[in-house]
Parts: C-alpha cells; structure tokens; sequence
C-alpha cells in the first residue's frame, strides 16, 4: 500500500548478507508490482568540484523549466550535458539553504528518532528548536543511531516536505502538526531550485540504495543504477527531477549521474 516504503525497506535489507545486493527473485517480482522498474539511459560526468554542504541542504543539481540540468560548483552555476560543463550565464544561482517560500524561516537541523514511533523534530533559523512532531513511522532495517538524518523534499505554501524512515510527509514545523503522503500542498510551485521535486512540482526523484525511485506525478518507478556490473559506483544521493519526471540527477560521489525517466504510458 506504501510503495515508497517497500523500496526503502528494500534498499536496506541486506540480501544475502549485503545492503546493495538485487532482492531475491520473489521480492523483486513483488516489488515491480508497486513500482516497474525500467533502465534508463545513463550519462556519467567526470568528477566535478562540487562544494561541500551541510545537511540539511538542497542538492547542487536543478533542472530548469526547459530540461537543462544545472550544477552548483565551486566556480559557479553551470550547465551540463554529455559533452561536459558549460557555462550558463543567465542561469539563476543554485543556493543550498533550504528556506521557507517567504525566506522567513531557513532549515538548520531535521532529525527523526531511529526507532519508531518516534518525533520529527526540527531546528529553523532563530535557533529556537520547533515542538517535536510525533511520526508513527516503523525504523528502516540497520537503523542504529539514536537519530536519523531526514530529508528535505520541498518547501511550498502547505509546509516542508520531507522524507523520513521511507514516507514523505508535510510538516508544519512551528505547529508541530504533520501528515503523511505525496500532497499538491507540498508541490506547488514555485519549487525551490535543488529540491527533489521538479519545477512544475509534479515529479520527485529520490537515492535508494543503489536505485533511484522517481514518481512522476502518478506513480513511482524504479531505475536501477548497478548496471551490467552488478554494482553502482556510489549510492545516488541528492537527487532531482525533471518536468513531469522526463529525467532526474543525482551526485554519485563525485559525479553527476542523470537519465531519462520512463516511457510514458499509451493510451488505447
């Protein structure tokens, strides 16, 4: 019923003793029930210079209205394709705060307990921590810390969205009030540029393991970055998405790594 949670409890279950490994034969069946699977074309850049951040922050990566996939670097905003880095000069510049629309309040610290039901709890920008928010979450498999990192989505006129223990839920920080799902409150535009949701609000992109899940304004799809030598070079972390899911990116280690979404559906 949850296909966001079945792929992140799939994505931390060690398979035959190893967190990355494919699932057995039975689980993948079942699990592109709730989410095909398709491969996409895959370009890898070079290493860039990619600055560093401090979670919780937005991704270095953007898509534009147009496709263009944008790169925050140490030298500045660039485009970039197969060909490389490219200059893009009228390109606005990828910040990495992660702000409320109004700028009012910026995200400093989002954590979640690692055993659930456990608190969402948040720290905004006047260095008051918000009220916790109680989350009924089940822990992710290998989850041991007394905290768990959580991931910011997006930050619309309905609240923060956010991932923690594979659900997405819209938070209201400063009313400690929280509901769980993929919401149009949450997505609206304007998207900040960075976030996992694409411009028009509609796609997320998300790093599971060694898969990217991306939902496409009706349902998630899996793409599985391992490729024909059974392992991807890093786990794809701060992902982005394209319009209407036509691509996402993702930093693998040091690299960009991006692709096309999946083919859309005919209808009769």
């Amino acid at each position: 019923s949850d296909p966001l949670r079945a792929l992140a409890v799939a994505a931390r279950t060690p398979w035959r003793g190893r967190v990355g490994a494919p699932p057995p034969a039975d689980v993948a069946r079942a699990l592109g029930r709730v989410a095909p699977t398709f491969a996409p074309r895959l370009h890898r850049s070079a290493d860039l210079d990619l600055p560093a951040t401090t979670a919780p922050a937005w991704s270095p990566l953007a898509f534009d209205e147009h496709g263009t996939l944008l790169v925050r670097t140490a030298s500045g905003t660039q485009a970039l394709d197969e060909h490389g880095l490219a200059p893009a000069p009228d390109a606005p510049p990828l910040g990495d705060e992660v702000a409320s629309p109004d700028g009012a309040r910026r995200l400093v610290g989002a954590t979640s307990g690692c055993r659930g039901p456990g608190a969402l709890r948040f720290t905004l920008s006047d260095g008051a921590a918000s009220p916790d928010v109680e989350l009924p979450f089940e822990a992710l498999p290998g989850c041991t810390a007394a905290r768990a990192a959580v991931t910011p989505l997006s930050w619309g006129a309905g609240g923060l969205e956010v991932l923690a223990s594979g659900a997405v839920w819209l938070v209201a920080p400063e009313r400690a009030t929280a509901r769980r799902g993929l919401t149009a409150a949450g997505s609206a535009p304007p998207v900040a540029r960075g976030a996992a949701r694409s411009p028009d609000g509609r796609a997320i992109a998300l790093g599971l393991g060694p898969s990217v899940a991306l939902f496409d304004g009706r349902a998630w799809h899996l793409a599985d970055l391992r490729g024909d030598a059974g392992a991807a070079r890093a786990e794809p972390t701060a992902c982005t998405a394209a319009n209407s899911g036509r691509a996402f990116a993702c930093i693998e280690g040091r690299a960009v790594v991006w692709g096309n979404g999946p083919a859309p559906s005919r209808t009769p």
